[in-house]
């Protein structure tokens, strides 16, 4: 039997398929600007290793800023051995998309995942985020 959680980590993973040919996405970016998911953050990361939050540093939590991010994603920095053949996503809780597409105006410290926009894709949940 499929949990809700199990269904929601497999909707967000179908996300980073590489349809047609062409290549899988950098990340797969989860924006969530009213932090809907963030109770639910440890008990998805127990299903989903390949995800990286943003927020505070915690090495054991696979959270940090936005630059130790964006090193996870693009290879700068190792990512749990279990997660390395699979597209890194990246949980944002407390920012929305248009936060980041706000070119001059995105904030200093999510400046380093902005690009992230063009070779990443996004999930989308329902409520739009």
């Amino acid at each position: 039997m499929t949990t809700v959680v199990q269904h929601l980590c497999d909707k967000v993973r179908a996300c980073g398929g590489n349809a047609g040919g062409s290549s899988a996405p950098a990340a797969i970016l989860w924006t969530d600007p009213h932090r809907h998911f963030a109770p639910a953050m440890p008990l998805i990361k127990q299903h989903l290793p390949e995800l990286i939050e943003l927020g505070a540093f915690s090495s054991e939590e696979w959270r940090g800023p936005a630059i130790w991010v964006r090193c996870l994603v693009d290879g700068a920095l190792p990512r749990r051995p279990e997660a390395a053949d699979r597209v890194p996503i990246v949980y944002l809780p407390g920012i929305a998309r248009q936060q980041l597409r706000a070119g001059e105006d995105c904030p200093e410290e999510l400046r380093p995942l902005v690009e992230l926009l063009y070779r990443g894709q996004a999930w989308v949940h329902q409520g739009g985020a």
